[in-house]
């Protein structure tokens, strides 16, 4: 992806057509406003894969989700190497320790009775680590079921 197709998509979508959609992803990636300008912008600069999965998980542009996932792939959870423990009380309570973080977030989101883009962006980052945290509990019932 260095030959400045994927920074030139980038460009069009969070600098031309989605202004202010490039703030969110470089809150949801941790990078720099200008950083993530950058990668937008200058040719051949290679964009790490968390800034194009943040710009489709704010844009939604189908044509990021193909940079992600060329004709005939699909991206999905890695189950091997997870780092789970052999304890199911502890993996259920990061669960809901996780899951307790969202709650109390929605709830403070829903306080003026509307969710604003940013604690959208919250709240989504928040249930992409409860999901985490879930996976690894499947992984370990996976690994304990003998049949």
């Amino acid at each position: 992806m260095s030959d400045g197709r994927i920074n030139n998509l980038l460009y069009e979508i969070l600098i031309m057509n989605q202004k202010g959609a490039i703030y969110d992803v470089a809150e949801l990636t941790g990078y720099a406003y200008r950083s993530v300008h950058d990668f937008c912008s200058v040719l051949n600069k290679n964009v790490p894969t968390k800034i194009i999965k943040a710009a489709y998980l704010v844009t939604k542009d189908p044509r990021l989700k193909r940079e992600l996932e060329p004709e005939g792939y699909e991206l999905s959870i890695k189950k091997e190497g997870l780092d789970y423990s052999e304890d199911f009380h502890k993996e259920i309570s990061d669960v809901n320790i996780k899951l307790s973080s969202l709650l109390l977030t929605f709830r403070d989101a829903l306080e003026d009775k509307k969710i604003s883009k940013q604690e959208k962006i919250t709240l989504k980052k928040q249930w992409e680590e409860v999901s985490k945290e879930l996976a690894e509990v499947g992984a370990l019932i996976d690994s304990k079921c003998k049949f």
